[in-house]
């Protein structure tokens, strides 16, 4: 059971690979309720990747400032993690 669950992330992980672009991330606008919208237009971007999943005719876009934090998302959103 465990090497079918493995096996099911190391393709979703590769396919993920396949999708994933380079970006330009911002920190969530919620983590700063106490700024301005003007305020948080001002903190930089930081270079990241981002990937556009699709489940059940819905998509979603990932991003993170790292790799693997995209991948987590995708994965938490199909379950096998």
């Amino acid at each position: 059971m465990t090497k079918v669950i493995n096996q099911e992330v190391k393709k979703l992980r590769i396919k993920i690979l396949d999708n994933m672009k380079s970006c330009q991330v911002k920190p969530l606008k919620v983590m700063f309720h106490n700024h301005s919208v003007a305020e948080y237009n001002k903190i930089p971007s930081t270079a990241g990747y981002n990937v556009i999943w699709t489940k059940n005719k819905m998509s979603y876009n990932f991003a993170s400032v790292s790799i693997d934090g995209v991948i987590n998302q995708v994965l938490k959103l199909e379950g096998v993690q």
